[in-house]
């Protein structure tokens, strides 16, 4: 059978695209990655954006289907990475549930579970990087494990869903410190203080590129948008506007001031045209 999987919107290797494709692999089919001209006898496709058109397809899911999941035979099977040549990592989760309930927040809708996993499920020796998806990796129980095993393996770690910083010990920093760049996020000004101390263990214990998203348009006034950025700035952060609202002119505004480093670091907010 030839089987088609389309990623409209993915411009990153598509984890659930590699365990279909290696689970057709192993039963015997063929498999293709956005060949729009295939004569495929099925195909699936994962869209991540509401605004992106659903391709022609027998199966649709990816975030912007959150309740839409994987067929547990197919979601246990080691990602099939030949199906992105140019990749030089491993990637899939240890923990893929998150215990908070952003409004803002897709993962809340996805019903994920709350079990750990091993590196090793979807780890391949030949590479020395490995991505983890993870929607929170501190609020796992056995997140040590996680980051031994990593550790073990002489593995580089990238965090694609960043670190949440009210979660961040003296404990877990020391072993933080080896992701480089390191991402949180500064949402709301209500978690200052937790930010803050989360900030403080990450300096102490020596971690260098520390970059935060700032979420503005979220029930936040002018004046919290900016005490937040001006506050990352100052503690040596790089901090990163992300507008809920990019059609908004205030938000837009904003965040091409705060993003534009440049202008960021010598003009004053006040000032900006």
């Amino acid at each position: 059978m030839k089987v088609n999987i389309l990623t409209p919107d993915s411009k990153k290797p598509n984890l659930a695209a590699m365990k279909i494709s290696a689970w057709h692999k192993a039963n015997g089919d063929e498999v293709e990655l956005n060949f729009p001209l295939c004569n495929a006898d099925f195909t699936y496709a994962s869209v991540l954006f509401n605004w992106t058109p659903d391709p022609h397809a027998d199966l649709i899911g990816g975030s912007k289907y959150p309740h839409i999941k994987l067929d547990p035979e197919i979601d246990k099977m080691k990602p099939d990475y030949s199906l992105y040549p140019k990749i030089d990592y491993s990637l899939g989760y240890t923990y893929k549930a998150c215990p908070r309930t952003c409004d803002f927040c897709i993962v809340p809708k996805q019903n994920n579970d709350d079990k750990h996993y091993s590196i090793w499920t979807f780890h391949d020796p030949k590479f020395k990087k490995i991505c983890l998806l993870n929607n929170n990796t501190l609020a796992d129980f056995l997140w040590q494990e996680t980051f031994e095993e990593i550790k073990d393996a002489g593995l580089k770690p990238i965090l694609e869903q960043g670190v949440d910083c009210r979660l961040v010990t003296e404990e877990n920093s020391q072993y933080l410190k080896e992701v480089k760049p390191l991402y949180i996020a500064w949402d709301s000004p209500e978690h200052e203080m937790e930010i803050l101390r989360g900030l403080n263990y990450l300096q102490s214990a020596g971690c260098k590129e520390i970059r935060c998203y700032v979420l503005i348009g979220n029930n936040t006034t002018e004046d919290e948008d900016l005490y937040r950025v001006m506050k990352l700035w100052e503690l040596g952060i790089d901090p990163f506007v992300m507008p809920k609202d990019k059609n908004d002119s205030y938000q837009k505004r904003f965040a091409r001031w705060v993003n534009h480093k440049a202008i960021f670091a010598t003009v004053k907010w006040k000032d900006y045209k």
